[in-house]
Parts: structure tokens; C-alpha cells; sequence
């Protein structure tokens, strides 16, 4: 697996994909820790093909917990096409407590996250302020995801489920 602890804030301007056969851990590594959506980018945040873990980077004694929020709000009037994370068949996505996915709006199914066939595991975070045509949360698409914590509250959807 490869770590990738972000500071600050990124913005994403293209599709960051994790291959096949892949592994990537994303940890804030502080409470300020943020990755957005660049303004004029309308495509998925995360096009998982192999496994994406989001998590909060734990305390030491010199350091806080780090926290991180995906973002998917723009500050243009660029009309969004893609999730936050999208899992292809086969793939795999896990958050946990810390890790917040938000705000963002789409026309596509499943805001924050659109699981095609992959496996999905949330065990803590807060999914919120997301909207889309099917599934402002999470939408999955004849599979089964595994939730046992966090909050998906807040997210609305024009056809189907909000959360």
C-alpha cells in the first residue's frame, strides 16, 4: 500500500485513479487537512480500481489526530458529472471515523460515493450536504456495502435515496 498524508489543502484538477491490483491509505494529517474539487473539474475525485483506505492518522504523544474532508463543492458554475469516490466492480473503499465526504453536487448517481460492483466498508466518518439524481450519499449498484458507524445524514437525491 502507499501512504499519501495530506496537509492543508489540495485541490484536485483530473481524476486520481487507483489502478488494479493497487492499494492506497489517505490520512490528514492534521484537523485542517482537506482535498476539493478544483473549480472547472466536473469528473469523479477517485475512480477506484484497486483500494482506497481513508483514515484519520492516529495521536502521538508530540502530535494531534489528523482529520480529513473530501469536498466536492465548486466556486463556479461548473455543473459536476462524477462522485467523490467511484468503485468499479472489484474494487474496494473503506473510511473511517475522521474522514468526511461533502458537498458535493452531481448529476451523476451517488455523490460522495457510487459503488458499481466493488466492496465498501464504512466504519465511521460523516457523509453530508451531498445531491444527486440517485443516492446523495452512496449509491450501489446490485451490491451490498457494510456500514457498522458514522453518520450519513443531510444528503438528498432527486430520485431514489438521500441518507
Amino acid at each position: 500500500l502507499t501512504k499519501i498524508v495530506v496537509s492543508g489543502t489540495i485541490s484536485i484538477t483530473n481524476t486520481i485513479t487507483v489502478p488494479a491490483g493497487k492499494g492506497i491509505v489517505i490520512l490528514g494529517a492534521d484537523e485542517n487537512a482537506q482535498i476539493n474539487r478544483a473549480d472547472g473539474f466536473a469528473g469523479d475525485l477517485f475512480a477506484v480500481n484497486g483500494a482506497l483506505y481513508m483514515a484519520k492518522k492516529d495521536a502521538t504523544e508530540t502530535e494531534s489526530a489528523g482529520t480529513l474532508s473530501v469536498d466536492g463543492s465548486v466556486g463556479d458554475s461548473t455543473q459536476v458529472a462524477g462522485s467523490l469516490i467511484h468503485v468499479a466492480a472489484g474494487a474496494k473503499f473503506s473510511m473511517t471515523t475522521g474522514i468526511k465526504l461533502i458537498n458535493n453536487t452531481t448529476s451523476a448517481s451517488g455523490a460522495a460515493v457510487f459503488n458499481e460492483g466493488g466492496i465498501v466498508q464504512i466504519t465511521g466518518g460523516t457523509i453530508t450536504g451531498n445531491k444527486s439524481e440517485q443516492g446523495g450519499g452512496i449509491y450501489t449498484h446490485d451490491e451490498d456495502i457494510t456500514i457498522n458507524g458514522g453518520n450519513i445524514t443531510g444528503n438528498t437525491a432527486t430520485y431514489g435515496g438521500g441518507g
